[in-house]
């Protein structure tokens, strides 16, 4: 992995911000579309997309560390307040399930 980093920090960088531009964005774009399909995919996928941002530009490394600031808190609230993050997914999953049926039934 190394030797691919290096190869790939001795490309130009007028051809190399282009390339990450477009792979970057293009994941970010798809990311909505794979949202639809079951499990955490679309998140996954934007998630990807915006580390590929980050390693060139600045604007996306805010983002990227914006991010990662906010999933620590999750994680120290969630190690720290049991019963509350206990209850919160149970509400979670049951207005997942409700939105899922109203969805389903009501729209197609």
């Amino acid at each position: 992995m190394d030797k691919v980093k290096k190869n790939w920090k001795k490309v130009p960088r007028s051809i190399r911000k282009p390339v990450i531009f477009f792979l970057g964005l293009t994941l970010v774009i798809f990311a909505p579309v794979v949202g639809w399909v079951p499990g955490p995919g679309g998140m996954i996928v934007f998630l990807l997309g915006i580390a590929i941002l980050a390693t060139e530009f600045v604007w996306a490394e805010n983002v990227k560390n914006r991010i990662l600031a906010v999933g620590k808190a999750i994680g120290h609230y969630v190690t720290h307040h049991r019963r509350a993050s206990i209850i919160l997914s149970i509400i979670a999953v049951i207005l997942s399930i409700c939105f899922t049926y109203a969805f389903y039934t009501y729209i197609i």
